[in-house]
């Protein structure tokens, strides 16, 4: 008796422990959803993503998806709520952080 015990005891912590752990995201959905916007330079609304997508995925979790793009920096969200649209960041180059530096290096100081 006090082994079943202990058993189903064990089965629900497996149980909470499996409910606790968020589910992974995989690289080829997001760049899946990275590629869609491609067709959309000045940005997409999520429906009009949803759309573009070659498989089917639920809005939901278009918007996991997106949030999380978001938040690491892979998308640029401008607006709020249903308005909200999603476009790829501008793309930067390393030279446009040493132009500044060198201009500043071909001045000459005047006492």
């Amino acid at each position: 008796m006090v082994a079943h015990r202990w058993a189903i005891v064990a089965h629900k912590l497996n149980a909470q422990q499996e409910c606790s752990l968020a589910k992974q995201i995989f690289q080829d959905e997001l760049a899946a959803i990275e590629q869609a916007l491609l067709s959309h330079p000045d940005g997409a609304s999520a429906q009009q993503i949803l759309h573009a997508l070659a498989l089917p995925i639920p809005l939901r979790t278009l918007q996991y998806r997106l949030k999380y793009l978001v938040t690491h920096g892979r998308l640029v969200m401008d607006g709020d709520g249903r308005w909200a649209r999603y476009r790829l960041p501008a793309p930067t180059s390393q030279t446009e952080g040493a132009a500044p530096a060198a201009a500043e290096a071909d001045e000459s100081v005047v006492p």
